[in-house]
């Protein structure tokens, strides 16, 4: 799919026909349901395949679902939750590949980070 000036390539785990002709995007997930993260976080990466699934075969899915295989999980959004948010995503995708053609990756120093760190000694 075209984003901007870039172009994405990758696979959609599974799209589902739903009984009323509309579609249903799934994504697997190997870990645990994090119930901290917002939605918008979370789906992110449907929130693109939904923009995919317009751009390329003019489809509009009405339902997104992250499987959860550890939890035997199911967590899904409907249209009207996500549909707002698609710009925003995209936008906000924009930005991240811009920053990585750019290398523009500022430090983030933090308690956590930092003791982890391989240059904790001569960081100031």
């Amino acid at each position: 799919m075209k984003l901007g000036p870039y172009v994405l390539r990758g696979k959609i785990d599974r799209v589902d026909k739903l009984p009323n002709g509309q579609v249903e995007v799934v994504d697997y997930k190997s870990g645990h349901l994090k119930n901290y993260e917002s939605d918008t976080k979370r789906m992110r990466q449907l929130m693109l395949y939904a923009l995919a699934l317009k751009q390329i075969f003019n489809l509009k899915p009405a339902k997104l679902t992250l499987y959860y295989l550890e939890d035997n999980e199911a967590y899904s959004l409907a249209a009207d939750k996500f549909e707002s948010k698609l710009t925003p995503v995209a936008q906000s995708a924009i930005k991240v590949f811009d920053a990585i053609k750019t290398s523009d990756f500022p430090p983030k120093p933090g308690a956590f980070v930092c003791q982890y760190c391989d240059f904790k000694m001569i960081c100031p």
